[in-house]
């Protein structure tokens, strides 16, 4: 007696897709470990949550930012990999050329430009960011500041902690933003901070690994730093946003083009 075939369910149909986006993975250029790493595509509910996330625009959406960390995290076949914030750009520019059809579409002066952003992402592969710039180290008078690119991870750490901090915050909205654009400059910088020195002749020198502290206590050690300090740190982020550049422009018909990684990178036409 032959049996009759069981009709397809609803789970069916969902283990099957999701064991696809499993296998269908791609190639992506990883340039602070200067090579391809496997990722799965972007599925609609990722592209949902990006344009409802990117809505919020008010000074820096770190919802949309930590969503970004979160995706890259998800989407990354080599748990093995370390993928660094100077990573962040390239591999979301990536995921959205894999994933969307067509030519990218932004407005520049009121106008729209296509980009073949496909071209571009090929381009990647030109730019691996120097080993020995990874670390760092800045000093003034007895005190030293190592440094080094926050993770994705580290990344993540911090603007959950600032969001719960600041994020409920009530009042006069131009005071709420004041006060926000202060804190996202504190919490911006000590993402980049691992070991902080003090040594004067004659005494024991204090060392203390910053990334074992508690956010709480890193930012108030960090506001106690000279503004000296801050400075020398700002001047090697800035270094750091500097080669990000090599991913965010694309030539136009006119010009130079700056790819916003932001909701309008992944609403489809």
């Amino acid at each position: 007696m032959t049996g009759t075939a069981r009709k397809p369910t609803y789970h069916d149909l969902l283990s099957d897709l999701k064991k696809f986006n499993q296998e269908k993975n791609f190639d992506v250029y990883v340039p602070s470990i200067g090579k391809n790493v496997k990722f799965k595509p972007l599925t609609v509910k990722q592209q949902k949550e990006l344009i409802k996330s990117g809505i919020d625009q008010r000074v820096q959406n770190l919802s949309f930012v930590t969503l970004l960390n979160n995706i890259i995290t998800d989407n990354l076949v080599d748990k093995g990999a370390t993928i660094s914030t100077i990573d962040k750009s390239p591999i979301m520019i990536a995921l959205r050329a894999n994933s969307l059809p067509g030519e990218l579409k932004l407005t520049v002066n009121d106008e729209d430009v296509l980009i073949d952003i496909h071209t571009h992402v090929k381009s990647f592969s030109k730019h691996k960011f120097p080993e020995k710039k990874k670390t760092f180290t800045v000093s003034k008078g007895p005190i030293e500041v190592d440094g080094s690119i926050p993770t994705i991870d580290e990344d993540t750490v911090i603007n959950k902690t600032f969001k719960k901090t600041f994020g409920g915050q009530k009042g006069d909205e131009q005071d709420i933003v004041i006060t926000t654009i202060g804190e996202i400059f504190v919490y911006e910088l000590v993402k980049y901070i691992s070991k902080i020195r003090f040594a004067v002749e004659g005494q024991d020198q204090t060392e203390v690994d910053f990334k074992t502290l508690p956010p709480k206590q890193m930012v108030e050690l960090f506001e106690t730093l000279p503004m000296s300090i801050s400075q020398l740190l700002i001047n090697k982020v800035n270094e750091f946003k500097e080669f990000d550049s090599n991913f965010l422009t694309v030539m136009g018909p006119e010009g130079e083009v700056t790819i916003p990684v932001d909701v309008t990178l992944f609403a489809s036409e």
